[in-house]
């Protein structure tokens, strides 16, 4: 979930990760708090490849698009709950 500096700061913004950046994304990486993962791209692959091949600019040594791209709607499939979300919740009541 894209957000500012501030922690709790995110609202409807998201990127789409075209490699592994799951150690700069962690709270070990690009600061304390880290950032939302919680999507994965199951249809439209090829929507997002043309997408890749758009102009881009680097902004704070982050790499992004020069216009940004609207998607228009996106959808929850399923919903999966880490277990250890599960096991804290149970655990408090």
């Amino acid at each position: 979930m894209a957000r500012s500096n501030d922690p709790d700061s995110a609202t409807s913004e998201f990127s789409i990760m075209l490699r592994d950046n799951s150690e700069w994304l962690s709270p070990k990486g690009s600061d304390k708090f880290g950032y939302a993962v919680f999507a994965q791209i199951i249809e439209g692959w090829d929507i997002i490849q043309q997408i890749m091949t758009l102009p881009t600019r680097t902004d704070a040594s982050i790499q992004m698009l020069v216009k940004p791209v609207k998607i228009e709607y996106a959808y929850l499939t399923e919903m999966v709950v880490p277990q250890a979300f599960l096991k804290s919740k149970l655990s408090s009541d």
